[in-house]
């Protein structure tokens, strides 16, 4: 797993930016958790991307489709 931003995660879920930042408030406890020095903003580091992808059940082996 490799470190990625937000709008690439919500590119690959096929959603828009305002729905993934609600699906990750949802988890935020979770997610501090996995990587306590997470930060609002950058780059997801590989851990909570990790999770991410295995919560949600994003596929991330298929190219994202640009929107």
């Amino acid at each position: 797993m490799k470190a990625m931003t937000r709008s690439q995660l919500a590119r690959y879920a096929g959603v828009s930016q305002a729905t993934f930042k609600r699906w990750m408030e949802q988890i935020r406890p979770e997610i501090l958790k996995v990587c306590p020095d997470q930060k609002q903003r950058g780059l997801l580091k590989p851990a909570v991307v990790r999770l991410i992808v295995e919560r949600f059940g994003i596929d991330i082996s298929v190219p994202a489709k640009k929107r």
